[in-house]
């Protein structure tokens, strides 16, 4: 049961599109939906490794991390005040560790920006770091995600591994409630009858549960070679409202980077994203 929904503000320009999604599912869940502002540390800020960091530069920068934090405030309550949905609002600074604010949620959910408009709050860097260090379900929403609710057309992307076991389990209260579940694999050309094999225990499992699941097989191709765009092309052509993966990563020296398919799908899917690790 789903009942702590955090909500990350620290995308100036995108949020509040992430912010009304994660509004409308906190009501529609009679959750409390947690309102994050996460305020930068100057002298953790990249300006500091500059020759030109100054006192004034740190002032600077700390009045603007008030200003926007307010603005995130404002806008929050704006907001959540129009849906109804029950609040709580959090501004922390970076280095009095707001991540363990978000130990006590369900889910959480956030934007994601890259180019000019990323920071170090909406990144995939920090995506990866909820996922590792956190270890909570996070909802990327995309930037042009224009639809009231999601999670009626779900999306699994499931290869039988612990990070997908994960997104299976965290994913089921929404499965539960979903009209439909779509279960994908991927297979090589001589890995059909295991990788069906592999579908049907999941697709089994969703029954047990009163979940309406249906298996697809999808081959690589030429044509289709990266698992992400499989994911990504049935989700356009099905109408799916929401893909759940696991998020996988790779440690070298403490330092997690996001697999080749998950970044995939940060940056390109027009959905909902819930990811798991």
């Amino acid at each position: 049961m789903i009942k702590h929904v955090l909500v990350c503000l620290n995308n100036v320009r995108d949020d509040d599109n992430t912010l009304q999604t994660a509004a409308k599912f906190a009501l529609s869940n009679d959750a409390r939906l947690i309102g994050l502002y996460i305020m930068v540390n100057p002298v953790m800020s990249s300006y500091h490794v500059y020759d030109h960091y100054t006192a004034n530069l740190h002032q600077q920068i700390i009045e603007e991390g008030k200003k926007q934090s307010q603005l995130a405030e404002e806008r929050f309550h704006n907001v959540t005040s129009k849906i109804g949905c029950k609040t709580t609002f959090y501004k922390a600074a970076e280095d009095d560790k707001p991540m363990q604010i978000m130990l006590y949620t369900d889910l959480i959910f956030m934007s994601y920006s890259k180019g000019e408009n990323s920071n170090n709050f909406t990144s995939a860097a920090f995506i990866n770091k909820l996922l590792v260090d956190i270890g909570r379900p996070v909802i990327v929403v995309p930037k042009n995600w224009k639809k009231d609710n999601f999670g009626k057309h779900i999306l699994l992307g499931w290869n039988e591994t612990r990070e997908s076991a994960r997104a299976l389990h965290e994913a089921l209260p929404l499965m539960k409630a979903a009209e439909q579940v779509d279960v994908l694999t991927v297979y090589k050309e001589k890995d059909l009858d295991s990788n069906v094999a592999k579908g049907m225990e999941v697709t089994s499992y969703l029954e047990s549960h009163n979940v309406n699941s249906q298996l697809y097989p999808k081959q690589i191709t030429n044509n289709d070679p990266h698992v992400g765009g499989i994911l990504i092309k049935h989700s356009d052509r099905s109408d799916i409202d929401l893909i759940a993966v696991g998020g996988y990563g790779h440690s070298y020296l403490r330092e997690t980077l996001l697999g080749g398919v998950t970044q995939h799908l940060i940056h390109n899917a027009r959905m909902p994203l819930m990811l798991v690790h």
